[in-house]
């Protein structure tokens, strides 16, 4: 299990240029073995190759060993390597017809490969190396025969380095500008997903079927963990119902397409009772279709507390105004009650020289008089007291 796993945390660690450079060694192995099986050539060179390519082979598993072993000296691996292959292609080349071998190719193979790697200054000192093993492998005395074409092949050789070279360093720049943007936009998540955790107020974000996609700490806190709610209905978790809450802001958003807000009871228990403003704001794809819905929580218990004590001192300062206004609508109809009582009064002290239907009149009107001077004072108090509830 132990050597498993140091193999694979290595073969994490190797870059796709390197596994490229894996592969071309086994399609190297393979193809030149193929060539010597198939092409006719004299015992004692076909005797020699194998020793070359086995002295390849050898120097490649060695290589690979020392990869996996040590994974962050792999630069220092591979530019030990470069000689190898150098030397290995030196001979490679010189057994096989020199300037006329048909493995001219694998030093552009070579070139490009390290320039690519290493970068363009890297990639010149390779094209001068490879250009020097080529010539002696081609023999120094059969320049002057065929110096036109070798300076040719020369340059392609300084031609490849440059532009792998040239081309590494776009990459390499290109890759900087990009993990610098990873990174710039790794902060700027991380701010963002601390504001939103860290806002006084619950988000939750929604599919077009209303069911939980994320939602915030807060939210968690007030209704419930991110587990057990995400991928369900909001009414089956934020309000425990079957079906959506009547006059529902993210219904409304829906189909308007635009920002909906309103204000909602929520009741915990008997004794717990919130009150929830609820802003539904559509998010669009490109083409404005609306695909998700985020909606703010805010929690508006204690405003609607206060508005509640600000209506109630407000009446209360009113009756205070009206007590004095109040006192003396009171005192009037009491006033004329007490005259009437006294007109009674005299009346029935009075001698009876007079009918008995007028007294009775007399007696009738006053206390009419008196019963409606009561019900005015009784409309006056039941004003007051609605006012102070």
């Amino acid at each position: 299990m132990g050597g498993k796993f140091i193999m694979h945390s290595s073969l994490q660690k190797l870059s796709a240029v390197d596994k490229l450079f894996a592969v071309l060694r086994v399609i190297t192995i393979i193809g030149g073995l193929t060539w010597l099986l198939l092409t006719p050539v004299a015992q004692y060179i076909q005797t020699a190759l194998l020793y070359t390519f086995g002295f390849f082979c050898l120097y490649s598993i060695f290589l690979y060993i020392a990869i996996f072993l040590n994974p962050a000296g792999i630069r220092t691996i591979y530019t030990i390597a470069f000689f190898l292959d150098l030397i290995f292609l030196y001979l490679l080349v010189s057994l096989t017809g020199g300037f006329r071998s048909d493995f001219l190719l694998a030093f552009l193979l070579l070139i490009a490969l390290h320039a690519f790697y290493f970068g363009l200054n890297f990639g010149l000192l390779v094209a001068a190396l490879a250009s020097a093993a080529y010539l002696f492998a081609g023999g120094i005395t059969n320049i002057r025969d065929d110096w036109l074409v070798l300076s040719l092949r020369i340059a392609f050789f300084f031609l490849t380095g440059a532009a792998m070279g040239l081309l590494s360093r776009k990459e390499a720049l290109d890759r900087e500008r990009i993990e610098l943007l990873n990174r710039e936009l790794t902060r700027e998540r991380n701010k963002l997903s601390q504001i939103l955790q860290g806002i006084d107020a619950g988000l939750i974000l929604l599919d077009r079927q209303r069911n939980i996609l994320w939602m915030n700490q807060i939210s968690e806190e007030w209704f419930a963990p991110a587990e057990e709610a995400c991928s369900r209905r909001c009414h089956e978790v934020i309000w425990n119902g079957d079906a959506h809450c009547s006059d529902c802001p993210t219904m409304r958003c829906l189909e308007s397409g635009k920002i909906e807000t309103g204000e909602i009871e929520f009741t915990r228990n008997a004794d717990d009772i919130r009150y929830f403003r609820i802003t539904a704001a559509p998010l669009t794809d490109e083409n404005g279709n609306i695909e998700r819905v985020l909606e703010l929580f805010q929690d508006v218990t204690e405003e609607k507390e206060l508005q509640l004590h600000l209506i109630q001192s407000s009446k209360l300062a009113a009756v205070g105004e009206l007590a004095s206004g109040t006192a003396h609508e009171i005192n009037n109809p009491l006033s004329a009650i007490a005259v009437c009582v006294q007109e009674i009064a005299e009346t029935l002290a009075a001698p009876r020289n007079r009918s008995e239907n007028k007294f009775d009149v007399d007696i009738r009107q006053n206390l009419d008089y008196i019963r409606n001077e009561i019900q005015r004072c009784k409309r006056i108090t039941t004003g007051l007291l609605n006012l102070a509830r």
